[in-house]
C-alpha cells in the first residue's frame, strides 16, 4: 500500500492544470515600459492608457446590447478619439528608445473600428425613425394646398406643425452631433450617414418652402425659419438648398443625397427616440429657430471709428470706377474681430464674430466673450488644444443657429456662398495666407466678410477676411483670389455658412 503523500502527489500530477490567461500585446508593452529603468518615466501614463482602454472595452460591450444609448455612444466616441491621440503621443515619446508601442494603438484602433460600426447602425436606425416622422408631416402638409381650409384652421395647423417640427429639429441636432463625434468627416461611414441626414433636412426645407409659397394668397402666418442648413453637406451643391419649390418636393438625386435609405430601414426596424443632446440649445417649436438677420451692416464693436477695407491700389481703382462690385459688408463687419487671446482659439473667435452679428450673444468685452465661448466649447468637447475640423461650426449650432458645412467644396461653391453677402467661416493654411513658411501646414479659421468681383462677368478678384490670428487683427483685409484659394485648398476646402 502506497503512503498517503505519494497518492496525493500522483493525483496532483495527473490533474489537468488550468492554463494562465495569455497576456495581450498591450500588457506586454506595459510590462516592458515599467520594468525598464530609463523608461519608467512613462510608466504612469502607459498604465493610465491601459486602464482607459479596458474601460472603453467594457463600456462598448454595455452599449452593444439591444438598448441603444445615442448620448452614451457619442461620449464613447469622443473618449476613443482622445485615447487614439494619447496612444500616438506615447508612441512618439518612446520611438527614440527603440520600443514598439503599437500594441496600445492597435487596442484603441480595434475599439474605434467596432464603435464606427455600432454608431453607423444606431444612427441609421434613428435617422430611419426621423424619416418616418417626416413622411407623416409631408402628408399633413397637403392640407395647406386645400383652398377651402379656413385661415384659423391654417394657423392652428401651423402651430401644431411648429411643435412637431421642433421635436424633429432637436432629434436632428442630436444625430448631427453624434455623426461629428464619430471622428474623421471624410470617413466613408460618416459620409453615408451625413448624406442620409442631409436628405432629411432637404425634405424639411421643402415643407417650409411649400408653406411660405402659400403665405400671401392663403393667409398662412409667416414662418421665419430655415431648416435646409441644419445639415453639414460634404459635396452637395448649395443650389438645392435655395431652390424655390412650386409645389413639388425637391429631387434628392440632384444634390447627391442618399434618397430613400431611411425609408427602407424604417420598414425593417423599430423606432428609436434619441434624447436631446445637452450640447445644443433645445427648441420648443421650429418657429423659434433664429433667422438670418436683416441685410443691414451689424453694429461695429467700435461704432465711432470708420473702418475701411484693406485692399491694394489696383482693386481700389477698379472699385471706384464701378468696374468691380463688393458683395457683403467688409467695412461694417470689421469691428467684430479682435486679436485672439489664446494661441489656438481662432475658431472660437471666428464663431464669436458670427454669433455677435446675429444677435445671439450680446456685445461685450472681447476677452470675456472669448473665454466664455472657449469654456462652452471645452465642456461640449468641441475644443481641445484647438478646434478639430469635425467640430468646426458646432458652437454656432449649440447656440441655436443652423449651418451648412461643406468639406472638399469647389471654388465655385465658395464663390456662390460669398456672393450672397453672408459671413462664412473657413479653414485655411496660415503659412500660405500670411506668406510665412514657419506656419505652413497648420490649421487656422478666419471669417470671410465680403468678396470683390468684376461686374461684367462675375469673375472673383479676391475675398475680404477678418483674421484674429494677426496683431493687430486683419479687419476686412483683401486677399487676392489665387492666394486665398491656395490657402483654403490646403485645409480640406471647407467652409460653413449660416442660413
Amino acid at each position: 500500500m502506497k503512503p498517503l503523500y505519494r497518492v496525493l502527489a500522483c493525483l496532483l500530477l495527473a490533474a489537468p492544470v488550468a492554463a494562465a490567461a495569455p497576456r495581450s500585446e498591450m500588457d506586454e508593452v506595459l510590462a516592458q515600459i515599467c520594468s525598464t529603468q530609463h523608461l519608467r518615466i512613462h510608466c504612469a501614463s502607459a498604465q493610465l492608457q491601459a486602464e482607459q482602454t479596458r474601460d472603453l472595452s467594457v463600456r462598448y460591450q454595455a452599449l452593444a446590447g439591444p438598448a441603444q444609448d445615442i448620448l452614451g455612444l457619442s461620449a464613447l466616441n469622443r473618449d476613443c478619439t482622445a485615447l487614439l491621440s494619447s496612444a500616438a503621443d506615447l508612441r512618439r515619446n518612446l520611438r527614440k528608445a527603440g520600443l514598439d508601442t503599437t500594441g496600445f494603438e492597435d487596442a484603441a484602433e480595434s475599439i474605434h473600428k467596432s464603435l464606427l460600426g455600432l454608431s453607423q447602425r444606431t444612427i441609421a436606425l434613428m435617422l430611419a425613425d426621423l424619416g418616418r416622422d417626416l413622411a407623416k408631416l409631408e402628408r399633413a402638409a397637403k392640407k395647406v394646398d386645400d383652398p377651402f381650409l379656413f385661415p384659423l384652421d391654417r394657423a392652428a395647423w401651423a402651430k401644431r406643425f411648429g411643435t412637431q417640427g421642433g421635436h424633429i429639429l432637436n432629434r436632428l441636432k442630436t444625430l448631427s452631433l453624434a455623426i461629428d463625434d464619430m471622428g474623421d468627416p471624410a470617413d466613408a461611414a460618416v459620409i453615408e450617414l451625413r448624406g442620409t441626414a442631409n436628405g432629411c433636412a432637404v425634405r424639411l426645407a421643402g415643407l417650409r418652402d411649400r408653406l411660405i409659397a402659400g403665405d400671401g394668397s392663403r393667409g398662412l402666418p409667416a414662418l421665419g425659419w430655415d431648416l435646409s442648413a441644419l445639415v453639414k453637406s460634404y459635396s452637395a451643391p448649395a443650389r438645392a438648398m435655395d431652390r424655390k419649390v412650386s409645389g413639388d418636393m425637391p429631387h434628392l438625386a440632384e444634390v447627391g443625397f442618399a434618397a430613400g435609405r431611411e425609408a427602407s430601414l424604417a420598414a425593417q426596424f423599430p423606432a428609436f427616440q434619441p434624447p436631446h443632446d445637452p450640447r445644443a440649445r433645445m427648441a420648443g417649436s421650429i418657429l423659434d429657430v433664429p433667422r438670418v438677420p436683416p441685410s443691414v451692416p451689424p453694429i461695429s464693436a467700435e461704432p465711432t471709428r470708420s473702418w475701411r477695407p484693406e485692399f491694394g491700389m489696383q482693386i481700389k481703382a477698379l472699385h471706384r470706377a464701378g468696374i468691380s462690385v463688393t458683395a457683403g459688408d467688409p467695412a461694417g463687419r470689421a469691428g467684430l474681430v479682435h486679436t485672439q487671446y489664446g494661441d489656438d482659439t481662432c475658431s472660437i473667435v471666428s464663431q464669436q464674430q458670427i454669433l455677435v452679428s446675429y444677435g445671439v450673444i450680446p456685445r461685450g468685452a472681447c476677452q470675456t466673450l472669448e473665454d466664455r465661448l472657449r469654456s462652452e466649447a471645452l465642456a461640449s468637447g468641441f475644443y481641445k488644444e484647438g478646434t478639430p475640423s469635425a467640430y468646426s461650426g458646432d458652437l454656432l449650432l449649440s447656440h441655436g443657429l443652423v449651418i451648412t458645412k461643406l468639406t472638399a467644396a469647389s471654388p465655385a461653391q465658395l464663390e456662390a456662398a460669398a456672393k450672397k453677402g453672408k459671413m462664412l467661416l473657413v479653414g485655411v493654411d496660415p503659412g500660405i495666407l500670411w506668406q510665412d513658411k514657419d506656419w505652413l501646414g497648420a490649421g487656422h479659421d478666419v471669417v470671410i466678410t465680403g468678396v470683390e468681383y468684376l461686374g461684367l462677368n462675375g469673375k472673383v478678384l479676391g475675398y475680404y477676411i477678418n483674421d484674429s490670428g494677426t496683431r493687430p487683427p486683419s479687419r476686412g483685409k483683401f486677399i487676392p483670389v489665387g492666394q486665398f484659394l491656395k490657402a483654403w485648398k490646403k485645409l480640406d476646402s471647407q467652409f460653413i455658412e449660416v442660413q
